[in-house]
């Protein structure tokens, strides 16, 4: 039987999450949510909580094939949906969203989609990185009433 610890080295997180040390660091940089403390000595000290989201992103990265931007998109979706903010219907419709090119976006994309969640649907219009372009597409998403 393992013996539970309040705190890990980054060596022994290494161990259990099967990654190197430097991506572990690497994911610190990437992910603001993941920030192990530091010993007196200046080494990290992990606790479970930070266990288990490098679990998660390991899952989202390695298993599910997420993007780096995507999966950071994935954990703000889910800080909201915790904070009280409905939840989508599918959760494929992040995961097609996050696959999206922002030189490819239109009303049929979005049609695509197959979700009312407002939250998909702005993030999916935040990622139109051309300003004219951007407010013609919402003009047009209202008026076919996909928002609103």
């Amino acid at each position: 039987m393992e013996t539970k610890k309040l705190y890990y080295s980054i060596g022994e997180v290494s161990k259990m999450a099967e990654l190197k040390q430097y991506v572990l660091r690497y994911w610190e940089t990437e992910f603001s949510m993941l920030h192990p403390s530091k010993n007196r000595a200046g080494n990290r000290i992990y606790r479970e909580k930070d266990i288990n989201l490098i679990k998660e992103i390991k899952h989202l990265l390695y298993d599910k094939k997420f993007t780096i931007e995507g999966a950071r998109q994935y954990f703000k979706s889910k800080s909201r949906d915790e904070d009280g903010i409905a939840k989508s219907d599918s959760s494929s419709s992040l995961d097609s969203i996050t696959q999206i090119n922002a030189s490819s976006v239109d009303i049929k994309t979005l049609r695509d989609l197959k979700t009312d969640n407002h939250i998909t649907i702005f993030y999916f219009i935040l990622k139109i990185d051309r300003p004219l372009f951007r407010t013609e597409f919402i003009a047009r998403a209202v008026k076919t009433s996909y928002i609103g």
